[in-house]
C-alpha cells in the first residue's frame, strides 16, 4: 500500500493541536464522570471530518462509507432527541455532545457534496443495501433498554451497527487502490479512537443497559469496528515506514 508522505509533518501538527484542545476543553465541559468518553469519541470523530474538510480533497475517500456515516449520525441524533437518557450524564451532555455529532453530520454531508465518485464506481458495493437492512433488523431485536421508547433504543443500536458497517467500503476501496493519503489515515485513526472511547464507556455501563443481548451486541460491534480500523492503521504504518508510525503514535 502506498501512503502519501508529503503531509506527514502536517498531520503531526494537527494531532498536537487536537490533543491541546482536548486537554484544555475536557476539564471545562466535564464533571469527571465516565460518560465523558462518549463526548471524547464524538470529538475524535469530528476531528477526523474537519481534517478531511481542511484538505479540500476527497481523494481515496469512500462515498459509500460517507453515506453510511451520515445515516448513522442522523439515527444517533434522532435517538438523542427522543431519549435524552443516551446523552452523557455529565455537563458535556447538555450541549457539547449533541453539538459535536451535529457538526460531524454537517461535515460529512459537505464531504459528500465535494466528492466526485459515485458509489457504483467503487469496488465491493455488492450487498451494501442488504447489509443496512440487516443492521436495522438486528437493531429491532438486540438493542439497549435504557429508554422506555423502543423506537429510540432501536435508533441508537442501528447507529452503532452502521458505524461499524461504514468501515468496510473504505477498507475495500483503500485496499483496491493500494494508496492512502495521510489525511485519510488520520480519519481512520479518529474512527478507531471514537470506537475505543465508546467501548470503554459501554463496557463500564454494561450493567445499566437493561438487556443482555443488546449490551453484548453493542460491545461486540464496537470490538469488531475497533479491530477493523486497527488492522487498517497497522497496514498503513507498515507501508509508510517510521515517518507515519510517528504520526500514529501521536494519535
Amino acid at each position: 500500500m502506498q501512503v502519501s508522505q508529503r503531509t506527514t509533518g502536517v498531520e503531526a501538527q494537527w494531532w498536537v493541536a487536537f490533543c491541546a484542545v482536548v486537554v484544555a476543553v475536557v476539564p471545562v465541559v466535564s464533571d469527571g464522570h465516565l460518560s465523558v468518553f462518549l463526548t471524547l469519541g464524538a470529538g475524535c470523530q469530528l476531528f477526523g471530518v474537519v481534517r478531511m474538510l481542511a484538505e479540500r480533497s476527497t481523494e481515496g475517500l469512500s462515498t459509500t462509507s460517507l453515506q453510511l456515516t451520515c445515516l448513522a449520525l442522523a439515527a444517533r441524533l434522532v435517538a438523542l432527541w427522543g431519549a435524552p437518557v443516551y446523552l452523557p450524564v455529565d455537563s458535556s451532555g447538555d450541549v457539547v455532545y449533541p453539538a459535536l455529532l451535529a457538526c460531524s453530520l454537517a461535515g460529512a454531508v459537505a464531504l459528500l457534496a465535494a466528492g466526485g465518485r459515485k458509489p457504483a464506481e467503487e469496488p465491493g458495493q455488492r450487498g451494501i443495501v442488504e447489509a443496512v437492512v440487516g443492521c436495522a433488523l438486528v437493531a429491532l431485536v438486540m438493542h439497549p433498554h435504557l429508554s422506555a421508547r423502543t423506537e429510540y433504543n432501536c435508533c441508537w443500536a442501528f447507529a452503532t451497527f452502521l458505524e461499524a458497517l461504514a468501515c468496510l467500503p473504505q477498507l475495500t476501496l483503500t485496499a483496491h487502490h493500494q494508496r492512502c493519503p495521510a489525511p485519510l489515515a488520520t480519519l481512520a485513526a479518529t474512527a478507531a479512537l471514537a470506537a475505543g472511547a465508546q467501548l470503554v464507556f459501554w463496557a463500564e455501563a454494561f450493567d445499566h443497559v437493561g438487556c443482555l443481548a443488546g449490551g453484548c451486541a453493542t460491545l461486540a460491534v464496537l470490538v469488531v469496528q475497533l479491530g477493523l480500523m486497527a488492522q487498517f492503521l497497522v497496514s498503513v504504518g507498515a507501508a509508510s515506514g517510521p515517518a507515519w508510525c510517528d504520526v500514529l503514535r501521536c494519535a
